[in-house]
C-alpha cells in the first residue's frame, strides 16, 4: 500500500465506528472538523437535531434561568491489518442562561473537546493534539413582552456571537410561541473551523513531519414547527439544509470539506394514566468531496496531484421508548415514596454510501470500492429505581449490525468486513432531581462483544452533570 493510501487511511479511521447514546450509523462519518450544536446531546448523528436551544427556551418556552456544567470522557481503540489507532476523548461543557432586564435574556456557552485520535500504520502516523471547542456568548429579547399585556403569546429573538474561536458557530434564531400548544423556529449558523493535525513519515531512520489544517466553511438553515393538540400529546416535525464550501486556496497543507445535505425528523411524546411513549425518526441525504493537499518536496504526494474523493449518502434511524406507570412500593403518603418504573426501547439505523476515490495513488484497501450498506439494530429494556434522594436506572439490550459492500475509504476509516455482529449495549444512570430546580446525573455505558468479528472496540463511555434552574 503506497504512503498516500494509509495518509487518507489515518486522517479518517479516527472519525469512524464512533458510538453513541442515541443509536447512529456506526462506520460513515462525514469528515468535517469543528463542534455543531453543542448544546444537544446527539450533535447530528443521522439528521440533526431541532433548532432551538436554551436561550430561546428560556425567553419563549416558560423555563427559569439556568446553568449547567457538564464533563464526559470515552476511550476507543481500533486495530486492522496490525495497524491501530486510538481516541482518548475528554469534554467539557459549561452554559448559562440568565435574565437581563424585561424581555431581555443573556447566554453564555462554554466547550473544551479534546478528541485525541492517533493512528499508527507501515511508519505513517497521524495525530490531533489540538482541542477542539471554544466560547460563544448570546443575547435575546421577547419582542411582545412590551407591547402586549396578555402573555398567550411570545416571539423571541436570539443571536449567538462566538469569542476567540472559528469553530463555534454565528446563529441567529427565532421562535414563534402559543402557550404550551403551538412553536415555529427558524434558524440560520455560519462558522469556518480551522484544525491543526500533524502527519509523520518513517523515512529510514529518520521521519518528516508536517502539519495538516483541517478547513472548511460551514452553513446551515433550519426551521421547526410543534404543536399540542392534546393533553397529554406533543408533536414536532423540522428540516433544515446544510452545505460545506472549500475554503479556497492555502499556503499550507490542507484538508477541506465542500458538499450540502438535507436533512429533518419528527418527534412525538404522548402520556396518559402514568403511561409514557416516545418516538423519533430522522435522516440525512447528500454528497460531499473531499481534498486532501499535502507539503511538496517532503515526499508526502506524487506529480500526479491532490488526492480527493466524493461520496453521496442517505442516512435514516429512528426510537421508540415506552414506560409503564410507576409502581408504588411504599405508602403513598411517603414523603419520597419508592417506586418501580419498567422500560423498554428500540431502535434502528440505515444507511447507503455511493462515491469513490481520484488520483492515481489514492486506493480503497480493495480496489474499486464505490458502495456499502449499513442495517442496525437494537432493542433494550430496563427499570427506574426511585429511591430517596435520587433513582437508579440500569439497562440492557442486544445489538444487531450488518454491513454489506465495499464502500470508498474517505467515509470509512477501516475494513470491518462484511457480515454481521451481535453485541449486548449496556448503561447505568444515577440521577438526583431536587424541588428546587437541581438536577444531578451520573451515566456509564458499553458493550460486550457477543459474535461475529469487528475491528472497532468501544471503551466505556462516562457522562456526568450539574444543573440548577432559578
Amino acid at each position: 500500500m503506497s504512503f498516500r493510501t494509509h495518509s487518507w487511511v489515518l486522517a479518517y479511521a479516527c472519525l469512524a465506528g464512533a458510538a453513541a447514546p442515541d443509536l447512529g450509523v456506526g462506520w460513515y462519518s462525514v469528515p468535517v472538523p469543528g463542534i455543531a450544536d453543542l448544546d444537544r446531546a446527539d450533535v447530528g448523528l443521522a439528521g440533526e437535531a431541532e433548532p432551538g436551544g436554551p436561550l430561546l427556551d428560556a425567553l419563549v418556552g416558560g423555563s427559569r434561568n439556568n446553568t449547567a456544567v457538564g464533563l464526559s470522557y470515552q476511550q476507543d481503540r481500533g486495530s486492522f491489518d496490525g495497524d491501530e489507532w486510538s481516541r482518548n476523548q475528554v469534554g467539557f461543557d459549561l452554559g448559562a442562561v440568565v435574565e437581563g432586564t424585561e424581555g431581555l435574556e443573556f447566554g453564555i456557552q462554554a466547550l473544551d473537546l479534546q478528541p485525541k485520535p492517533s493512528a499508527q500504520a507501515a511508519g505513517v502516523g497521524w495525530t490531533q493534539d489540538a482541542p477542539e471547542g471554544g466560547l460563544r456568548l448570546g443575547v435575546g429579547a421577547e419582542a411582545l413582552r412590551l407591547v402586549r399585556d396578555q402573555r398567550d403569546w411570545s416571539l423571541g429573538f436570539g443571536f449567538w456571537i462566538p469569542v476567540y474561536s472559528s469553530e463555534m458557530a454565528w446563529e441567529l434564531q427565532t421562535a414563534l410561541v402559543r402557550t404550551r400548544t403551538f412553536r415555529l423556529d427558524l434558524s440560520a449558523a455560519w462558522s469556518q473551523p480551522s484544525i491543526p493535525a500533524s502527519l509523520s513519515h518513517a523515512i529510514g531512520d529518520s521521519s518528516a513531519s508536517d502539519s495538516i489544517w483541517w478547513r472548511t466553511s460551514q452553513k446551515r438553515l433550519s426551521a421547526r414547527v410543534g404543536i399540542s393538540p392534546l393533553a397529554g400529546l406533543a408533536v414536532q416535525a423540522w428540516g433544515g439544509w446544510r452545505r460545506e464550501e472549500a475554503p479556497g486556496a492555502q499556503t499550507n497543507s490542507v484538508w477541506s470539506l465542500s458538499g450540502a445535505s438535507w436533512f429533518g425528523g419528527a418527534q412525538g411524546d404522548w402520556a396518559v394514566r402514568g403511561w409514557n411513549a416516545d418516538g423519533e425518526m430522522r435522516w440525512d441525504e447528500g454528497h460531499e468531496s473531499a481534498t486532501l493537499d499535502t507539503a511538496a518536496g517532503l515526499g508526502w504526494m506524487d506529480p500526479s496531484g491532490q488526492s480527493a474523493g466524493h461520496a453521496d449518502h442517505t442516512m435514516a434511524n429512528g426510537t421508540f421508548e415506552m414506560r409503564a406507570p410507576p409502581i408504588l412500593l411504599g405508602a403513598p403518603s411517603d414523603v419520597h415514596p419508592l417506586s418501580l418504573q419498567p422500560l423498554a426501547a428500540v431502535q434502528g439505523a440505515w444507511m447507503r454510501l455511493d462515491g469513490g476515490e481520484t488520483g492515481s495513488a489514492v486506493q480503497p484497501w480493495e480496489p474499486g470500492g464505490t458502495w456499502g450498506e449499513e442495517h442496525r439494530w437494537e432493542g433494550e429494556a430496563g427499570v427506574r429505581w426511585s429511591l430517596p434522594w435520587f433513582s437508579l436506572e440500569p439497562r440492557i439490550g442486544f445489538q444487531r449490525l450488518e454491513l454489506a459492500g465495499n464502500p470508498p475509504r474517505l467515509w470509512w476509516g477501516f475494513p470491518v468486513g462484511n457480515g454481521v455482529s451481535w453485541d449486548l449495549p449496556w448503561q447505568a444512570q444515577i440521577l438526583h432531581e431536587g424541588r428546587t430546580g437541581t438536577r444531578i446525573s451520573y451515566t456509564i455505558s458499553g458493550e460486550i462483544h457477543a459474535s461475529g468479528t469487528s475491528a472497532f472496540s468501544p471503551g466505556l463511555r462516562n457522562k456526568a452533570s450539574l444543573s440548577q434552574e432559578f
